[in-house]
């Protein structure tokens, strides 16, 4: 029974990482304007986050890491201004 859980927990992380969302594919679907929410349906909740407010402008800076690469975006008031693709260093 032990085994048989240990299997099926290691399946399901196996099924996550196979299955990333993080790839450059995903990243040229982003466009400026979409939001945040838009963003996450897209590629899933991000691993870092970053947000300031200043003069009562919002910015908030994301990143997805995956096998494939790493993808940033900057949000201006909740929606994508800039992005950037940085494939994993060799």
């Amino acid at each position: 029974m032990k085994s048989l859980k240990i299997l099926c927990v290691s399946a399901i992380a196996l099924l996550t990482v196979a299955c990333s969302k993080v790839t450059e594919e995903n990243y040229h679907k982003l466009e400026n304007g979409m939001t945040i929410a838009e963003v996450q349906s897209l590629i899933g909740k991000a691993d870092v986050t970053e947000s300031t407010n200043m003069a009562g402008i919002s910015t908030t800076r994301a990143e997805w890491h995956g096998k494939d690469g790493t993808i940033s975006v900057r949000f201006i008031k909740e929606k994508v201004r800039a992005k950037n693709w940085q494939p994993p260093e060799e």
